[in-house]
């Protein structure tokens, strides 16, 4: 059997069982929300990304902000880095308007906490100059900081860069 065969096969056999997990889905969901509901962090932040993604549920970004807001506000780096990244990428579409100063601010809470990709989302705003000053004497300087930190923390895709200073 070849292998395009092999995986024909397997998303067959997993698009068909679909519905089979979709009360499964539902219950976990709901079990999800209701974690969330009593204050868990991790809940919450899972329960933004799936509202984020539209993973499980209809993909609603003010309902991701909201929940990775309540986690964020608790010290989950997860949550505020996904806060950096809809605020400062633009990644919350028509609901969620693109706003520098949440992006900063959360990624910065996140980096402190070690979050690599927050450094690294923090590291590029300094680099674009977005929702913080471009300071060429000391910006190239704070952009390896954290792209030195996040690299330590494993992120490949921050290996190998560098900002000269000018």
């Amino acid at each position: 059997m070849s292998m395009r065969n092999l995986a024909s096969g397997a998303l067959l056999a997993l698009c068909s069982a679909a519905p089979a997990l979709a009360p499964a889905l539902a219950q976990s969901v709901s079990e999800l929300q209701a974690a969330a509901e009593q204050g868990l962090a991790a809940a919450q932040t899972k329960l933004g990304a799936m509202y984020r993604d539209g993973q499980g549920v209809a993909r609603d970004y003010r309902q991701a902000i909201a929940w990775f807001r309540k986690a964020a506000e608790q010290g989950d780096a997860e949550a505020q880095a996904s806060l950096g990244s809809m605020y400062g990428m633009y990644m919350g579409g028509p609901d969620v308007p693109r706003d520098d100063a949440q992006a900063v601010a959360w990624y910065r809470n996140a980096a402190e906490r070690g979050h690599a990709g927050a450094q690294t989302g923090l590291a590029g705003m300094y680099m674009r100059g977005q929702g913080v000053t471009r300071d060429f004497c000391n910006g190239p300087r704070t952009v390896n900081s954290f792209l030195r930190r996040s690299t330590r923390r494993g992120l490949a895709s921050v290996r190998g860069r560098r900002v000269a200073a000018t």
